[in-house]
């Protein structure tokens, strides 16, 4: 476990990079605080989801996440981490019981139904695993109660972030007293869309991006269930190829019966 302040900030985006570059931002900001506090504090780069080593989280103190949505699922390059995440905070909750986190999340509202959704998801997830929500979410364009924004852009959270985390490395703090609400940033008014989020199930993930690349984390505890569940759909995966590739031979030969 981390014993002094490091921090990872990962990201997931899609072409148009949005929460990317809003990452790049964010830490950014957070450079005047590693400065004034070089011995105690390490602020790793940004890093897409997908590069980073999962199993890292046990020398992290603070994890800051910006991400977007795409019809309620993660982006390519943030797929294989909520797949870890999931399955560590299904099999082993609490696994993640040292960590801090924020998320920051943008969102597109002519998809009404799955507006917000992954970053919401992400952030109940962290907690279910254990972690601490050391400030309340972000949602571009929604209200947000800490920075008394009726419309919260990334660099009012940013800043109303950093503030809360320096305040914690100022007084040594250990963060055992913060335990932010998932829905804390609609304190004083409602969101202008919705509140609602769709979560998923691992056969959901697997279904859309595959099966992880790796091994499980060390934080998961994945039980004979997981396993079945992984031959099965792969079972079903083999069944669609063998199907399609009947099909096509099936045309190839009625193809050629008709030019004999």
């Amino acid at each position: 476990r981390a014993i002094s302040t490091r921090i990872d900030i990962i990201c997931g985006s899609f072409d148009r990079e949005t929460s990317m570059e809003d990452a790049e931002m964010i830490h950014e900001l957070g450079r005047s605080l590693t400065k004034q506090n070089t011995d105690s504090v390490t602020l790793n780069d940004v890093t897409p989801g997908d590069e980073f080593d999962f199993n890292s989280l046990s020398q992290t103190s603070h994890l800051i996440l910006s991400t977007s949505s795409c019809f309620g699922y993660a982006p390519a390059n943030l797929s294989q981490f909520t797949h870890q995440l999931l399955l560590a905070s299904q099999t082993n909750p609490g696994c993640l019981s040292h960590l801090r986190h924020a998320v920051w999340g943008n969102g597109d509202e002519r998809w009404f139904d799955t507006y917000m959704n992954v970053p919401r998801v992400l952030d109940l997830l962290l907690e279910r695993a254990g972690s601490k929500r050391f400030y309340a979410r972000g949602e571009r364009g929604e209200p947000h109660a800490p920075t008394g924004a009726s419309e919260v852009m990334v660099e009012d959270w940013a800043l109303g972030m950093w503030n809360s985390l320096e305040q914690t490395v100022k007084t040594k703090s250990k963060d055992d007293d913060v335990d932010v609400a998932w829905d804390a940033l609609w304190e004083y008014e409602p969101s202008r869309r919705h509140d609602r989020m769709t979560q998923w199930t691992l056969e959901d993930l697997v279904t859309k991006d595959g099966v992880l690349e790796g091994p499980p984390s060390e934080f998961a505890r994945p039980d004979e269930g997981y396993w079945k569940l992984l031959e099965d759909l792969k079972r079903a995966e083999e069944r669609q190829k063998l199907l399609l590739a009947e099909r096509r031979a099936a045309a190839a030969a009625k193809n050629a019966a008709r030019r004999r």
